[in-house]
């Protein structure tokens, strides 16, 4: 059982005896809500000593989660796939997400969880007053043109030259005159 200082015990006490609405109504005593917090007690077990479904212990940690609890993060005991074990490695080397996701034929958002779950922070490449000045003396070029040019996404092209727009360092391509409410 996990060693919890008195006020967390407290907490605890007060959140087993509120009402609160579950799929299964299972009411839970403190007894059965300690071993949640123990992170070296698998769901399955907890589940199978209380006689609940593995889902209903499941819900019960996001219920503790969302309450404040120092609920810890368990691993889910699964294999990794090649594929994802090949992304992985991809992220380490450098790829941004979008590389990698081409490369792998996934989306960018499951790369993106592949890179949070194995905690590979995200690359972000700054900006120079070098790329600037290009993207300054370029900037009635068309988009992709520039993106090719300076080895960027399109997204970021468009974004920095709104940044750029924004600080009156280029001109918008289009200028509309603002209506004057009299």
């Amino acid at each position: 059982m996990p060693d919890l200082d008195p006020a967390t015990l407290a907490r605890l006490e007060a959140y087993a005896a509120e009402r609160r609405g579950n799929r299964r109504g299972h009411t839970w005593t403190v007894i059965e809500l300690l071993p949640l917090l123990d992170p070296t007690v698998p769901v399955r077990t907890i589940a199978a000593d209380l006689g609940v479904p593995r889902a209903a212990v499941t819900y019960e940690l996001v219920r503790l989660r969302r309450a404040g609890f120092p609920v810890p993060e368990r691993p889910t005991g699964g294999t990794r796939s090649a594929r994802t074990i090949a992304i992985e490695a991809d992220l380490r080397a450098g790829l941004i997400d979008a590389e990698a996701a081409r490369r792998h034929g996934v989306s960018a958002v499951r790369v993106r969880e592949v890179r949070l779950r194995a905690g590979i922070p995200a690359l972000s490449r700054r900006w120079t007053e070098d790329e600037r000045a290009v993207l300054i003396a370029c900037q009635a070029r068309p988009t992709p043109e520039v993106a090719a040019l300076l080895g960027r996404s399109v997204r970021a092209i468009e974004g920095e030259r709104y940044r750029l727009i924004g600080q009156g360092r280029i001109r918008a391509k289009i200028v509309r005159p603002r209506k004057r409410i009299d």
